[in-house]
């Protein structure tokens, strides 16, 4: 792979970040990370999982593996997300399939610096630095449809949604998964009382698509 980050392994840095190269180093703050999302994944199905212990341990070991993989960028381009002024983690950023004209990017950040407005400075300064790299047309998105700040970020770049490339990857899935949602929201409603609302939850793991240009 081709390096892109420069002598000091840095990718490119913003007002309030450095987006730079993922260290081993970090193992425990990426573990971190991606257990308590896991965590959050596997609480939001309680009421269907009637195994959240065995399915949780499963996740943390996936995790691990995940790391490991993520580190070697055997599967995509990772830069961490650190803050300048202290160095403290705050997240990541991927970019998948960069062979590709339109690449996937996903960020993650730390629970504890959500809502600052780091998903979208990140977003979109490794967005306009991959663009000149890897020769990209715009990058795809895919967003949970509960997950609002993540669709606030995909609007403020000016993000067009797009179901074909979630289908892409999903397929029939895609189609059957979202006609039967609306076919649950449709009696039960969508509330707190609404006792489909873990399986509403668990349909909503197919995300919606966007392509920022």
């Amino acid at each position: 792979m081709e390096n892109i980050f420069d002598t000091n392994g840095v990718f490119v840095n913003t007002e309030r970040l450095v987006l730079s190269d993922i260290n081993e180093s970090e193992h425990d703050e990426y573990i971190k990370l991606l257990n308590d999302e896991s965590k959050k994944a596997v609480a939001a199905m309680d009421n269907i999982n009637r195994d959240a212990e065995k399915e949780l341990n499963a996740c943390y070991n996936d995790n691990e593996a995940y790391f490991i993989r993520l580190s070697e960028h055997k599967e995509n381009t990772v830069v961490t997300m650190t803050i300048r002024e202290n160095g403290v983690f705050c997240g990541y950023c991927q970019l998948r399939g960069t062979d590709k004209k339109l690449p996937e990017i996903f960020v993650d950040i730390a629970e504890e610096n959500r809502g600052k407005g780091i998903g979208f400075e990140t977003a979109k300064a490794v967005a306009e630095k991959a663009r000149g790299i890897f020769n990209a047309e715009g990058f795809k998105a895919l967003i949970d449809v509960h997950n609002a700040p993540a669709v606030k970020i995909a609007e403020k770049l000016n993000a067009e949604k797009n179901e074909d490339i979630v289908r892409e990857k999903y397929g029939e899935m895609y189609d059957q998964s979202k006609a039967l949602r609306a076919m649950i929201l449709e009696k039960y409603g969508d509330d707190e009382n609404n006792p489909m609302l873990p399986l509403l939850t668990q349909l909503a793991t197919l995300p919606e698509g966007y392509i920022i240009k």
